[in-house]
C-alpha cells in the first residue's frame, strides 16, 4: 500500500518508509524525465483484497489494522483490484497527459 507512505499506521514503520521513498522517487523522476516527454505518477492504493492481504490477515495485528482502515474509510470496505486498475488505465490516456509527479490515492477516502 503506497498509502502507508502518506499516513501513519501502527507497526508499519519500515514498510511505510519504503513507500514514502517510492513516492518521493516518483516526484523526482517526473521532474528529471519531463524534458523527454515522459510522465511519472504513482497510484497509492489503500487496503485491497488480494491473496497477500488474505494471508496477512491471519495475523491479529494486521487484521486489527485493516479493520481500523475499513472503519475509517468513508466507503466502509476493502478495495477490490478492479477499483485500482481504472486509475492505471486513465493515466495511460491522452486525457492524463498533463498529470505528472503525482501520488494519486485510490483508497475509498481512507486518508482524508
Amino acid at each position: 500500500m503506497f498509502c502507508t507512505g502518506l499516513k501513519a499506521f501502527p507497526l508499519c514503520s519500515a514498510y511505510a518508509a519504503s513507500k514514502g521513498a517510492l513516492n518521493q522517487f516518483t516526484k523526482n523522476i517526473a521532474l528529471e524525465w519531463a524534458k523527454d516527454n515522459i510522465r511519472a505518477n504513482a497510484v497509492a492504493p489503500g487496503a485491497v483484497k488480494t491473496e497477500l492481504l488474505d494471508a496477512l490477515m491471519e495475523r491479529a495485528d494486521v487484521n486489527k489494522n485493516v479493520e481500523v482502515m475499513v472503519s475509517e474509510s468513508p466507503v466502509g470496505r476493502i478495495g477490490e483490484p478492479k477499483d485500482i486498475s481504472g486509475m492505471f488505465a486513465f493515466l495511460c490516456l491522452p486525457a492524463a497527459s498533463y498529470i505528472t509527479g503525482q501520488i494519486i490515492t485510490v483508497d475509498g477516502g481512507s486518508i482524508i
